[in-house]
């Protein structure tokens, strides 16, 4: 291992955190899952838990694992997410699959991808030749028939035999018909002629495989000029001429550039609509804010006059639903934002990484009197309420806040009177763990597959936009960590966080 100085080394690990977006995967040798981390819903792939059967959630690792030696796979779509990286690590105690964000290639790879495998099956196929395999003799046609060549072969008699189908750019030379021979193509070209010398030499040597004879230029039969080039190849014995109209290449190589700007159009095109849907939906929220504004202030005033108790009742129920509208709109703003930053690159500086105590102790001061008010208590665990050290982690300390208070707020909801909601940290070496416990009823069965995901809402939440939880994942993957949540033994739901310490 390369020997790097302690200052060079962190740069470099914050580099990989801040523009590949590392994810992982732990793997049993019976392909259960063992532990997981990072922004895994960046590339598509659902919250697990330890236990699970990775390759039912995670379908291209299907008959990949487990693995005796390391493994690369480059440029991997994901599906929904972003492609990846992939790297596989067997290890003593299962196998490691690391995830990195391939997104700034993918658009180049994938238009030159199919042709480059193409030609790296034909050059793989060709060195593997084995004359003990019949099917293999088909090999020079197959690749004639992909790289629009014309190959002749020299059996051991000497004589030259053109291989496969012949392309359609030799008909401007010649007219090549059923009876046309190998010899008929070379005569008809005074280099090859030549060439031909030096091949059977290299031939006869049986040093090396490919001899390149290099481009020339040729006049067609209707007088257009073009260029040409010659290789020998020498495998297993079998010697072969392979002729191809470099113009061809060319055109191939026009039609990617033509292809990658047709690309490039589409994606200005996407951006533009995808600004014009922001500006939209901010007009919206706009146009929902002003009005509500003004509804909120009307029902202010009627609140300090006196009114009959039926009308009373009325104005407090309109004042809640209209708070309960601008919370709403907070939240769609919020995610809105949060999913910008998700594909955006992230950047974390430790100068100003957020303390997670303090951004708990934040949270539980605020949200003491709403839980007061439904006759739960709220407590921060006894050795954190004290000043103390703090626990620096990756991320934003507003965003953390918010993450911190939608968990909070979500115990709250669903407490019931006289019950009590804790709010614990723990940390180790590498990472915090912030957990909110409750004692309510739990979440339902049906629920609780998609609670992370957008617009679920558990059962009687009338009103609720369904994103707080929502938002609280796509926030926390983006920093490198991972959310989750388990049944109490003693009852209730424990709901819990990790984030990377700086």
């Amino acid at each position: 291992m390369v020997d790097l100085p302690d200052f060079v080394a962190q740069y470099l690990e914050t580099a990989v955190v801040a523009t590949r977006l590392p994810a992982w995967l732990h793997i049993a040798r019976d392909g259960a899952l063992v532990d997981c981390g990072g922004p895994l819903g960046v590339y598509g792939i659902e919250v697990m838990a330890p236990g699970d059967r990775v390759a039912q959630i995670v379908p291209f690792l299907e008959g990949l694992l487990p693995l005796d030696d390391a493994l690369t796979l480059p440029c991997v779509s994901m599906g929904t997410g972003f492609p990846a990286d992939v790297h596989f690590i067997p290890s003593t105690d299962g196998d490691w699959v690391l995830l990195l964000d391939a997104s700034s290639d993918a658009i180049l790879r994938g238009l030159v991808q199919q042709r480059s495998n193409d030609l790296n099956l034909l050059k793989a196929r060709h060195a593997a030749l084995d004359v003990r395999a019949p099917a293999m003799r088909d090999v020079p046609s197959t690749l004639a028939a992909v790289l629009g060549a014309l190959v002749i072969e020299e059996e051991r008699d000497g004589l030259l035999v053109a291989i496969g189908k012949p392309p359609l750019w030799i008909e401007r030379y010649m007219r090549f018909e059923t009876t046309a021979s190998g010899a008929d193509v070379v005569s008809r070209f005074a280099f090859l002629e030549a060439f031909l010398v030096d091949a059977r030499d290299f031939w006869d040597g049986g040093e090396g495989t490919v001899l390149e004879g290099g481009t020339w230029d040729e006049t067609d039969d209707e007088g257009i000029d073009a260029s040409l080039d010659a290789t020998a190849v020498h495998v297993d014995g079998r010697r072969f001429l392979v002729v191809r109209h470099v113009d061809e290449s060319r055109d191939e190589r026009r039609r990617v550039i033509q292809r990658a700007r047709e690309v490039s159009l589409d994606l200005d095109r996407l951006k533009k609509d995808a600004q014009q849907r922001e500006v939209l939906f901010h007009c919206i929220v706009h146009d929902l804010t002003g009005p509500l504004t003004s509804i909120k202030a009307i029902f202010s005033v009627l609140e300090r006059e006196s009114l009959p108790p039926t009308m009373t009742r009325l104005v407090e129920i309109g004042a809640r639903q209209t708070s309960r509208q601008e919370e709403l709109i907070r939240e769609m703003l919020a995610v809105f934002a949060a999913e910008r930053r998700v594909f955006d690159r992230a950047s974390f500086d430790p100068a100003t990484a957020p303390d997670a105590v303090a951004c708990a102790r934040t949270v539980v001061d605020a949200l003491a009197p709403a839980a007061q008010s439904k006759g739960v208590d709220l407590e921060i665990e006894p050795e954190l309420a004290a000043d103390g050290p703090g626990l620096r982690v990756i991320g934003d300390r507003l965003q953390l806040e918010r993450v911190i208070s939608n968990l909070v707020e979500n115990a709250i909801r669903h407490s019931p009177a006289e019950s009590r909601i804790t709010v614990r940290l723990k940390a180790d070496a590498a990472e915090v763990r912030i957990e909110v416990d409750d004692e309510g009823s739990g979440v339902p069965e049906d629920v609780a597959p998609s609670i992370f995901r957008r617009l679920t809402q558990g059962r009687g939440e009338r009103g609720k936009a369904g994103l707080g939880l929502y938002f609280v994942r796509i926030t926390v993957e983006r920093w490198g960590g991972r959310v989750g949540f388990e049944a109490r033994p003693a009852g209730g739901t424990r709901f819990w966080l990790t984030l990377p310490k700086v």
